[in-house]
């Protein structure tokens, strides 16, 4: 099951129905686009208390993960599935909501802060590093008074689901690219795109 060219994909979110399509949900909706993406060659490994776990055979080969900790303890998820598989951090992605980024856009970054992401920050805080490969996708911001946590927790509208996935579709032309190519050529190609309103 598991090659020496393995990847894994981790997207960030809260299990529960309640938190499906919530904007702090974005890594979860990204992985399930993967799931549903008729293109793709994937299949179910396992669930346990930690996390669900696929596996990714076409287009490139990866595990793709669904922490099941909720988000702020995600990093637990992260570091059990690296106790049994010695996956180097570098071909590691993960994946989730930016509250920095326009709704327009996602970024790629090798390594840095969480920037205030708490799922980011576990697993920087469990792994004992910060040079782990992130994929982050905008979400824009709050309105004016808005508290930022109701925002995240809050549900897409039917017209910004449309639109977050014509963003998630771009994004996963860019895991393509990260996945064959590294995270350098990824970053050169797509952190400068911006999809039209």
């Amino acid at each position: 099951m598991f090659h020496s060219d393995s990847r894994l994909i981790v997207g960030l979110g809260n299990p529960g129905r309640q938190y499906s399509q919530t904007r702090h949900n974005a890594g979860f909706l990204l992985i399930d686009c993967m799931l549903q993406n008729s293109e793709y060659e994937s299949e179910f490994i396992a669930e346990n208390a930690l996390f669900a776990l696929y596996r990714l055979h076409f287009p490139f080969r990866a595990f793709l993960m669904k922490p099941l900790t909720y988000m702020n303890r995600s990093g637990y998820a992260v570091s059990a599935f690296l106790e049994e598989f010695d996956l180097p951090l570098g071909r590691i992605a993960i994946v989730y909501d930016d509250l920095s980024l326009p709704k327009t856009r996602f970024k790629w970054r090798p390594k840095g802060s969480s920037g205030g992401q708490r799922g980011m920050q576990n697993i920087i805080d469990v792994l004992g590093t910060n040079e782990i490969p992130r994929l982050r996708l905008g979400i824009g911001c709050a309105e004016s008074g808005q508290d930022a946590a109701d925002y995240v927790l809050s549900s897409f509208s039917d017209s910004e689901i449309g639109f977050f996935k014509k963003l998630m579709g771009k994004a996963l032309d860019s895991l393509v690219c990260w996945s064959l190519y590294g995270i350098e050529k990824t970053m050169s190609q797509y952190n400068g795109f911006e999809l039209d309103l």
